[in-house]
């Protein structure tokens, strides 16, 4: 047996399991945490039932609900940065069609690929490859999308950062709670203890933010790079099979 192919899988295996621990586990239980001294009462009291470790089925609670809640916060994360943080920072969105329901990598990067020489190469090129005849009515999703058919497995480089982009930006969303909720706990704590928990918690989410923001940059223009080599890979063995049929 193939070295590589027996490896392949475990690796496969060891990222699935690192991204359930980090990317939907880790938040997950950050958020519980933070919610479980909530000063809202019936938010608190439900959070206090998962937050037992009493014994092995209150364990099996919190483990159970910090992935359900790692699944919701990733969702409500992506919508926000999509929704608000890109809006704010880079202005009013660019508007294409077709661009419903894609990443908030996409959404960030969207102004800058309007003007890349790289991707307007690209869409030149996988339209010549896919027998496509006017390039330029193919949307930026649409080209999107024919870089990841067309990088095929190589496009698992781009879900690298995409991984790393949702963990950090899943970390700030549930920080950035947390400074909400300290704010709400300032006639309930020592001042010095709640302005200490404000600022740490307002670090944390700036610092989460800005590593969401640099690996959403990255995970948006990864992609046509990979294509493009994908591209010439494919010209370089079709040209071989030439030679080797003449």
């Amino acid at each position: 047996m193939n070295g590589e192919s027996f490896i392949s899988p475990i690796v496969d295996l060891f990222r699935e399991i690192l991204y359930d621990i980090l990317g939907l586990f880790f938040p997950g239980a950050s958020l519980l945490l933070i919610l479980k001294d909530c000063p809202f009462q019936g938010v608190h009291k439900l959070v206090g039932l998962l937050g037992g470790f009493d014994n092995g089925i209150h364990i099996a609670l919190f483990v159970g609900a910090s992935y359900v809640t790692g699944y919701a916060i990733q969702g409500f994360a992506g919508r926000f940065w999509g929704k608000i943080v890109v809006p704010v920072v880079c202005g009013r969105r660019t508007k294409d069609e077709g661009m419903q329901g894609i990443s908030p990598a996409f959404l960030q990067v969207a102004k800058d690929l309007n003007k890349s020489e790289l991707v307007r190469r690209f869409r030149e090129q996988a339209a010549a490859y896919c027998e496509i005849e006017d390039a330029s009515k193919l949307s930026l999703n649409e080209v999107q999308n024919l870089a990841y058919s067309i990088a095929y497995e190589r496009a698992d480089n781009a879900f690298t950062f995409s991984f790393r982009a949702d963990l950090a930006n899943g970390l700030f969303f549930v920080f950035s709670i947390g400074v909400i909720v300290t704010l709400f706990e300032y006639w309930n704590l020592n001042f010095k203890l709640w302005l200490g928990t404000v600022l740490l918690y307002s670090l944390l989410a700036v610092g989460f933010a800005f590593r969401a923001w640099t690996y959403y940059s990255i995970r948006g223009r990864i992609i046509y790079s990979i294509g493009l080599a994908a591209l010439a890979e494919y010209r370089r063995q079709d040209a071989h099979r030439q030679d080797v049929t003449k």
